[in-house]
């Protein structure tokens, strides 16, 4: 079952990855927000 493995550990990539870059469009967007 080592595919399972790896699609489970690709798994938590993506979504660590998804994290990271909600946090960055949040931040960019606070950004904008004190720029106006």
């Amino acid at each position: 079952m080592l595919v399972l493995k790896k699609l489970k550990s690709d798994q938590d990539e993506c979504e660590k990855k998804l994290q990271q870059t909600t946090q960055l469009l949040e931040d960019l967007h606070y950004i904008s927000y004190d720029g106006t």
